[in-house]
C-alpha cells in the first residue's frame, strides 16, 4: 500500500470506521435472521460468527459460541442439523461430535431458517428506505432529468481520440431519452446504469444500444455503438460509454470583477438560455462556442426576473495556470526529466504568468529518472541555487544551467526547513519553458444546486432489486462487458462506503440498501455454500425422500468454498489495483492544482 493511500485512509478514518460498521451491521442482520429463526424453530445452534475462518475473539453464552472471525467475507450461524459447514467455516474435525445424536429437522424448518437471513436483509433495507423517505436524499437537478445537455464529438480513450458514439448516431442536446434497450428510464442515472450493463451487439459483433428519444415532442429511435472505455487507469475494467451529459439550467452564481461578464451587465442569478442563438443546456456548450470564436463578440440571451434580455460581451483569453520549466538531464542515452514551478506568496502582486517574475521555485514533478540523475531530489523541494548562484525565477534558473554541459551540477535545495547540496550527474541538459494554459473566458461561475428528493420506500426497494438483477444478468451474459473484475469485495465496498459517507450520510444509507438487497438476493442463489444451496439440498431431499449423502454434500460445499475464496482473492486484488489507480489520479489532480491561478481580466479598450 502506497504512502498516498495510507494518507487518504487516515484522512477519512472517521468515515472509514462508519463504513466498517455499516458492512458489519449488514452481515450481522443477515446472520441474526438465521439465528432467531433457528431458535424459534427449536434447532440446535452451536456458533454465531461475524466473518469466516480463524477466530479473532470469542465468548460463550447459553451454550452458543459468539465470535468475530478473521476473514471479513461474510458470516455464519453453525447449525449441525441443517448443514455441517463448521470445517469450512473455521471449525475443527470432531467439533460437533454430538451431531449424529441430534434429531432430524423438517423440510419447512430447513427452508425457513435458510431463507430468513435474506428476509432480514430485505427488512433492514426497507427500514433504511423509510429513513431516506423521511429525511430525503440529496441529488442534483441534472441527474434527475433524462434530457441530454451535451453530446461530445470526440472521446479520449487511453490517449486516443475516437468519435463520440452518440454524436455519430445523431443524438442532439435537448433530446429527451425515454427508453434504453426497451427499458424505460426516469433519471440520467438510469440511463448511465442501463448503458453500462447493456449487452446488445450488432451483426458485426460491435456493442450496440437502442435509444428511444423525443425530439421536439416527436418520437425517434437511434442506434448507438458505444465505445469501450476504462474508468480506472490501472485496473482496465471495460465499460460502455456513448459520450453524453445531462441537461441543466445554467444559473450564474458569481460574476468576476472587471470581467467581460461584469462589464456587459450580467448578475448572479441570471439564467443563461442561449449564446449566438444556440440553446445552452450544459456549460460545456458555451465553452465550445466562445472557444471556436476566440475574442469575438458573443450575444447572450438571459432570463432575469421572468424577463428575457440580450447582452453582448467580448470573451477574453486568459491564463489559468503558471508557466513551468522542464529540465531534461541526459546521461548515457537515458533521460531524467523534472518540471519546476514558481510559487508566489498570497500577498504577491507579481505577474504569475511571466517566467521572469520573482518567486520561490519548487520541484513540481519528477517525470522520469531513467538515468538516475535525480535520485536525491524529491517533489516539492525548493531550488535555492545552482553552483552557489541564487535563483529566484524560472528565467534565472534557466539561464543558470542552460550553458552547463556536465558532468556534474551542484544544486542547492531546501527541504523540511534545512538546505542541502545535491549533485546531479549528466552529459547534457535541455531546458524548455512551458507557457501557461490559456482559455477564452467571460468571468462567471454557475450555481451547483443540490435538491432533496423524497422517494417512497417501495419504489426505492424496487429500484435496487431491479439494479441487482440487471447486474447479475450482465455478469453472466457473454456479450456484456461486465465481468467478475467489476465486482467489489470487502476492500472496495468499504472504500466506496467511506467516500459516500464523507459526502453525505444519507447517501451511505442508500448504498446500504443496495448492499443488503444484493446480500439477500445473492445468498438465495442455488449455490451449495449459500442459503439457496441449503434450500436446494432440502428440496432434493424432499423429492428423494432422503437426504443426499454427507460426502456428496461436503464435497460440493468444499469445491464451491474453494471457488468462492478464489473469486474473493481475485476481487480483492482488483480492488487494490483500483485503489492504487484512483490514488494516482487524485495525486495527479493535486499536482495540477498547484499550477492553477485565478484568471486576470484586462480591459484592452
Amino acid at each position: 500500500m502506497s504512502s498516498d493511500t495510507i494518507l487518504e485512509l487516515l484522512k477519512n478514518l472517521p468515515f472509514f470506521v462508519l463504513a466498517i460498521f455499516g458492512l458489519g451491521l449488514s452481515i450481522f442482520v443477515h446472520e441474526l435472521g438465521h439465528f432467531l429463526a433457528a431458535r424459534k424453530r427449536g434447532l440446535h445452534v452451536t456458533r454465531f460468527s461475524i466473518g469466516m475462518g480463524p477466530k479473532i475473539v470469542s465468548w460463550v453464552r447459553d451454550d452458543v459460541e459468539y465470535r468475530i472471525s478473521a476473514l471479513p467475507i461474510g458470516g455464519y450461524v453453525a447449525l449441525p442439523q441443517l448443514a455441517d459447514m463448521g470445517r469450512l467455516e473455521g471449525g475443527k474435525e470432531g467439533e460437533f461430535a454430538d451431531e449424529e445424536e441430534l434429531p432430524p429437522i423438517s423440510f419447512s424448518d430447513k427452508v425457513i431458517v435458510a431463507v430468513m437471513g435474506a428476509v432480514f436483509n430485505f427488512i433492514f433495507a426497507f427500514l433504511l428506505a423509510l429513513i431516506i423517505w423521511w429525511t430525503g436524499q440529496p441529488s442534483s437537478n441534472e441527474m434527475l432529468t433524462t434530457k441530454v445537455g451535451y453530446v461530445t464529438q470526440e472521446l479520449n480513450i487511453d490517449g486516443v481520440s475516437v468519435p463520440g458514439p452518440a454524436y455519430v448516431a445523431g443524438l442532439k442536446p435537448g433530446d429527451v431519452i425515454t427508453r434504453v434497450d426497451g427499458a424505460s428510464v426516469e433519471t440520467f442515472s438510469d440511463i448511465h446504469q442501463k448503458i453500462l450493463t447493456g449487452f446488445g451487439k450488432n451483426k458485426e459483433g460491435e456493442p450496440e444500444v437502442i435509444l428511444e428519444i423525443l425530439r421536439d415532442e416527436a418520437p425517434l429511435t437511434l442506434t448507438v455503438n458505444p465505445a469501450i472505455a476504462y474508468y480506472n487507469s490501472l485496473s482496465k475494467d471495460p465499460i460502455r460509454t456513448i459520450g453524453i451529459a445531462p441537461a441543466d439550467k445554467i444559473i450564474l452564481h458569481t460574476v468576476t470583477a472587471d470581467s467581460p461578464a461584469e462589464r456587459a451587465g450580467l448578475l448572479p442569478g441570471d439564467h443563461l438560455i442561449s449564446a449566438n442563438g444556440i440553446p445552452i443546456h450544459q456549460l460545456q456548450t458555451f465553452v465550445d462556442i466562445i472557444s471556436d470564436k476566440t475574442n469575438t463578440p458573443t450575444e447572450l440571451l438571459i432570463e432575469r426576473g421572468g424577463q428575457k434580455m440580450t447582452f453582448v460581451l467580448d470573451p477574453v483569453t486568459v491564463a489559468l495556470t503558471k508557466p513551468t520549466l522542464k529540465l531534461r538531464f541526459q546521461r548515457s542515452g537515458l533521460d531524467s526529466t523534472m518540471t519546476v514551478r514558481p510559487d508566489f506568496g498570497s500577498a504577491s502582486t507579481a505577474n504569475k504568468t511571466d517566467p521572469s517574475s520573482k518567486a520561490s521555485l519548487k520541484v513540481h514533478q519528477i517525470v522520469s529518472d531513467k538515468g538516475g540523475s535525480l535520485s536525491k531530489i524529491k517533489r516539492e523541494d525548493r531550488i535555492i541555487a545552482v553552483k552557489s548562484k541564487a535563483v529566484d525565477s524560472l528565467e534565472s534558473l534557466q539561464k543558470a544551467i542552460e550553458n552547463e554541459r556536465g558532468p556534474l551540477l551542484q544544486v542547492t535545495v531546501g527541504r523540511s526547513g534545512r538546505t542541502m547540496t545535491v549533485p546531479i550527474v549528466f552529459s547534457n541538459i535541455i531546458t524548455e519553458v512551458t507557457p501557461p494554459y490559456t482559455q477564452p473566458m467571460v468571468g462567471f461561475s454557475i450555481a451547483q444546486d443540490t435538491v432533496v428528493t423524497h422517494v417512497g420506500p417501495f419504489k426505492q426497494f424496487g429500484e435496487q432489486i431491479a439494479i441487482t438483477f440487471r447486474i447479475l444478468q450482465a455478469l453472466f451474459h457473454r456479450d456484456s462487458e461486465i465481468g467478475i473484475g467489476h465486482l467489489s469485495g470487502p476492500i472496495g465496498i468499504v472504500r466506496q462506503l467511506t467516500e459516500i459517507t464523507r459526502m453525505d450520510f444519507r447517501l451511505s444509507l442508500s448504498f446500504l440498501i443496495l448492499m443488503n438487497v444484493n446480500l439477500g438476493i445473492l445468498n438465495l442463489l442455488p449455490i451449495p455454500i449459500l442459503d439457496g444451496g441449503h434450500i436446494l439440498f432440502a428440496i432434493i431431499a424432499k423429492i428423494r425422500r432422503k437426504a443426499l449423502p454427507v460426502k456428496i454434500v461436503a464435497s460440493l460445499q468444499g469445491a464451491f468454498m474453494l471457488m468462492l475464496f478464489s473469486i474473493m482473492i481475485y476481487v480483492v486484488v482488483k480492488d487494490s489495483v483500483r485503489w492504487k489507480g484512483d490514488s494516482q489520479q487524485l495525486n495527479e489532480a493535486e499536482i495540477f492544482s498547484k499550477l492553477r491561478i485565478d484568471p486576470v481580466f484586462v480591459d484592452d479598450k
